[in-house]
């Protein structure tokens, strides 16, 4: 947990030899006479923290336009004591080019969820899933392993909380969080770019939706090493139950469909299996 503000500049690697930054995009204030290597509107979009909060993992969406491998996105790790970036950075692989990524969330110490998706909603949307990588599982090419956790185009909803189908899909072009509220289950929101996205409803702008899923595998603990300063994540606690107030809900499994709703009120949090 951060407990104040931290400044994140321009990318900036130990031992770079560049007088800007290794990471600038066409609006980059300080671009000058520089060449932009980063797409508008490409730059960080997922950001993690760790445990006791002195490093921060921030994601770029898009990948960087000198890579010869377009579907390489950069993790980069952020030291919130020094105010420097370390040494230290991963490189993650889209499932296809022109995907982004939508949001990086922490689960342990080492280990992540990223939610990867495609640029398309409604029907058209095909690819939007959530993967676990850990910072220590690299393969050959140098690439995080990505272990698959949920499919949000095929969530089983055997109950109906999503509408009459046995398949809820949640088919946002912006899916862009998600937290584990215990090992068992995610909590996933879109952004509804309102008025733009239409993904629920064709020509209706969407609002936004929060649905908790149950998966089928229990992710790896939640708790930090020593609990370094922090509590047992391993159930949904008081706070949490506040926060989510503000959203309708519905539930299902991959997983299944256990809760989900548009805002603005909650009814009820849905226990764990």
């Amino acid at each position: 947990m951060l407990r104040s503000e931290v400044h994140l500049p321009n990318v900036v690697l130990p031992g770079s030899t560049s007088t800007g930054a290794e990471v600038m995009s066409p609006q980059n204030p300080f671009l000058g006479s520089n060449t932009p290597n980063l797409n508008q509107s490409n730059g960080f979009e997922g950001m993690a923290v760790n445990c006791d909060g002195t490093r921060l993992y921030p994601m770029i969406e898009g990948p960087l336009t000198t890579d010869p491998d377009q579907q390489r996105l950069t993790i980069y790790e952020f030291n919130t004591k020094t105010g420097d970036y370390t040494d230290k950075k991963w490189s993650y692989r889209m499932e296809a080019l022109g995907y982004s990524i939508g949001d990086l969330t922490r689960v342990g110490e080492r280990t992540f969820l990223v939610i990867e998706r495609d640029n398309n909603e409604g029907p058209a949307a095909l690819f939007k899933k959530i993967f676990l990588v850990d910072f220590d599982e690299v393969d050959a090419a140098g690439f995080l392993v990505k272990h698959e956790v949920a499919d949000l185009l095929n969530i089983k909803d055997p109950n109906h909380l999503g509408g009459p189908g046995a398949i809820f899909r949640f088919p946002f072009q912006t899916i862009e969080a998600v937290i584990p509220l215990d090992r068992r289950r995610l909590g996933v929101l879109n952004d509804n770019n309102y008025p733009f996205s239409a993904g629920r409803v064709p020509g209706q702008p969407d609002p936004d939706e929060f649905i908790i899923i149950r998966l089928d595998e229990s992710l790896p603990s939640l708790e930090c090493p020593d609990n370094a300063g922090h509590e047992p994540r391993d159930r949904v606690d008081d706070h949490e139950r506040r926060q989510f107030a503000a959203a309708q809900h519905v539930v299902a499994d991959r997983n299944v469909l256990v809760h989900t709703g548009a805002n603005p009120f909650v009814h009820a949090l849905v226990p764990s299996a």
